[in-house]
């Protein structure tokens, strides 16, 4: 979290500097296109959005809150608890891999067949949970 989103704000520049510290932080994290906006409505509701793209799919994650030092926290801590597109590729192709053992299984594929990819599947998963996050 930028450390001026646990301060007070007073200017609509302290603001812009926050939304901008939320882009550079998807794009340290390997996020194309970032844009973060905060929307001011009548009666003291804020409206936060955070959008980006991540292995070529657009994504967007819309937060709310009465209190804007709340919103921003909220923000914040949701770029940082983002999986790198890295990350989600290797969950996406274990994902596929399991899905495809699966279907072999389904189709009466021999035993020999589906162990190994069990055996290679398990290596991946394993190898996955405990290389350190990008």
């Amino acid at each position: 979290m930028p450390a001026s989103v646990s301060t007070k704000l007073t200017t609509i520049y302290e603001l812009q500097t926050i939304l901008d510290g939320f882009c550079h932080a998807l794009i340290a994290r390997d996020f194309t296109l970032p844009e973060a906006e905060v929307w001011i409505k009548a009666g003291g509701a804020f409206s936060g959005n955070i959008s980006y793209r991540a292995n070529d799919e657009y994504q967007q994650k819309f937060h709310y809150d009465y209190d804007l030092q709340e919103l921003l926290e909220t923000m914040s801590n949701y770029i940082h608890g983002l999986p790198s597109p890295q990350q989600v590729l290797k969950e996406n192709f274990l994902q596929s891999l399991s899905d495809l053992i699966a279907k072999g299984k389904d189709i009466g594929l021999e035993i020999n067949y589906i162990n190994p990819l069990l055996e290679t599947m398990k290596h991946l998963s394993e190898n996955i949970l405990s290389a350190p996050k990008d």
